[in-house]
């Protein structure tokens, strides 16, 4: 009787996991319900998952009777069938029985009375729990009848260690399966707010809808692209910020793909209280270092060994506790003498406060904040769609192509 328990709760809990997975929708749309439960005009499983009582509290029903058929199948697994003398102990996997064909009484009269189609896989999980429950009334007789002074089976020790670790080990299962489910409910509200912002109408849109602020480059800015472009972008970045790393390496492509429409202004903006008092905190410990470092390049270098400079910079993010910059300046081609004197004078320093208070008149309180004609531009790029969206490379070129009115190269 004991193996027969025991099959029974593995077929419930495994009958409870199928319901759980089709409670939980997947991004992939691999469409599971479907092939496990062909809707038809009586039959439709997710209707009947989708309801108002497929829920007890935050979780799922289907999780709630995968736990209840756990908590059964480790009873009778770690303590199994008493003895004479320990009988009474069988009232615990029977109150769990009279519970659970309550609940498969109440889910039955529902799906009956309220809903106008059943689902299978819910009735399968009740008559499992049928079946399961009358097992349990047919073992409620001892193995063995109580002798005199004969030592009860299961001891209460026993007992209650079961009953214990069954409810920590359930309490974690509902803990996971409600981050799980939260987890999936924010992906969810993800995508839909990146179906919602992340086309080129409406980044269009809100560019158009920004203030417009006079934004004057001086003679002597780090400018990428013709001196003459009619569009100017304005880009403020830190260089232990990833996005803006990415920005960076994305200039060099839209100033080669629209080489008559654009160029682009690097400033400085660290989110490192060290040199920047308008940062809410400390974020990057190392950034206003990294700042006066790429400073000091622009100060003494041509265009080509600043911009590789910054280049280093950015790749070279992790290292920066190291302190490479006079061995970026070498790999720049710079004059290294001549480097580290503007490194460690007030040059540089001066030019990083220049560009955090003109940041800051702007508004700007992260990175990259990118200003495009004097807008502000919400969203630079596109995105793709998948599980790990990444830059949409064609998708981000036709956008610029809009900003700037202009054909490709």
């Amino acid at each position: 009787m004991r193996v027969v328990l025991l099959i029974l709760c593995l077929l419930g809990t495994l009958a409870c996991g199928v319901l759980l997975r089709m409670s939980v929708p997947s991004d992939s749309g691999d469409g599971i319900s479907q092939s496990l439960c062909k809707p038809t005009a009586r039959i439709n499983c997710d209707y009947v998952l989708a309801s108002r009582w497929a829920k007890v509290g935050p979780l799922p029903s289907a999780a709630v009777g995968l736990l209840y058929f756990l908590s059964l199948g480790s009873w009778f697994t770690f303590v199994g069938l008493p003895n004479g003398a320990g009988r009474r102990w069988h009232r615990v996997p029977m109150l769990l029985c009279v519970v659970g064909i309550l609940a498969s009484v109440y889910y039955t009269l529902v799906m009956a009375a309220y809903l106008p189609v059943w689902c299978t896989w819910c009735l399968g999980v009740h008559g499992i729990n049928a079946i399961l429950c009358i097992a349990c009334v047919l073992a409620a007789r001892p193995t063995c009848a109580a002798v005199a002074g004969q030592s009860a089976y299961p001891s209460a020790a026993r007992a209650w260690g079961v009953i214990g670790g069954t409810a920590g080990v359930s309490l974690l299962i509902a803990s996971f399966i409600f981050g799980f489910q939260m987890q999936v409910t924010a992906r969810r509200f993800q995508l839909d707010l990146l179906k919602a912002t992340n086309n080129a109408d409406y980044i269009l849109w809100r560019h158009s809808q920004n203030a417009r602020h006079e934004i004057a480059l001086r003679p002597d800015e780090f400018v990428i692209g013709r001196a003459d472009a009619p569009h100017v972008v304005v880009a403020y970045t830190d260089f232990e910020c990833s996005a803006c790393a990415g920005f960076h390496r994305y200039a060099a492509r839209l100033t080669n793909l629209y080489p008559d429409a654009v160029r682009i202004a690097f400033r400085h903006f660290p989110l490192d209280r060290t040199c920047n008092t308008h940062s809410t905190e400390s974020m990057h410990v190392f950034a206003c270092e990294a700042a006066r470092a790429a400073e000091a390049a622009r100060s003494v270098g041509s265009w080509e060994s600043t911009y590789r400079y910054h280049q280093l910079v950015f790749e070279n993010a992790a290292r920066l506790a190291e302190q490479p910059y006079k061995e970026f300046a070498q790999d720049s081609k710079l004059d290294s003498a001549k480097w580290a004197i503007v490194f460690e004078g007030e040059d540089a320093t001066k030019r990083i406060a220049a560009d955090i208070e003109s940041a800051h008149a702007l508004g700007v309180e992260g990175t990259p904040a990118i200003f495009l004609d004097g807008r502000r531009l919400d969203a630079w790029h596109l995105l793709t769609t998948d599980a790990s969206p990444k830059v949409d490379l064609d998708g981000t070129d036709r956008l610029w192509g809009r900003l700037v009115g202009a054909q490709s190269k």
